[in-house]
């Protein structure tokens, strides 16, 4: 049960985290919604993980955003998989950089699916969605009572 306190909790971690992200159970798919400032977050987080040494260990993880769902995990090889995203700390430096790559000549709004980009045999796709220069990562939440601020 979702209270103000805990949605204004909630509104804060997305916009400090810069982007919002959802799974498509159905698409098989993490989305990830942000403006150009927000993919940099994105890909500055990537990047973070990639150089943080505590990272090297096998299952090593960390869990992005207010709830959590979605991983970076440290794997023998990458792979984007239903419960997060999978690989060595050389690989996060890698999607960062093809998110950088694929993100570059799109125009607000629109996306772009990676999938065998980062490794061929994914359990799912990584969509990013590049939204228009004003896009509050809080707003996007269907979770939050947007009538208290959001």
């Amino acid at each position: 049960m979702s209270t103000p306190e805990i949605d204004k909790l909630t509104i804060s971690e997305w916009r400090g985290l810069g982007f919002f992200y959802e799974r498509d159970d159905a698409q098989r798919t993490w989305r990830i919604r942000a403006n150009r400032k927000g993919i940099a977050a994105f890909c500055g987080i990537l990047r973070a993980y990639a150089r943080d040494v505590d990272n090297e260990p096998v299952s090593q993880h960390e869990h992005l955003g207010p709830y959590g769902y979605l991983k970076l995990v440290t794997w023998p090889t990458p792979e984007i998989r239903l419960d997060g995203i999978y690989g060595g700390r050389p690989d996060f430096e890698r999607l960062a950089a093809i998110v950088e790559k694929a993100t570059q000549g799109l125009r607000e709004p629109s996306s772009v699916v990676l999938n065998g980009e980062y490794a061929e045999n994914n359990e799912a796709r990584l969509e990013i969605v590049l939204e228009n220069i004003d896009f509050d990562p809080a707003r996007a939440d269907p979770a939050l009572d947007h009538a208290q601020g959001a």
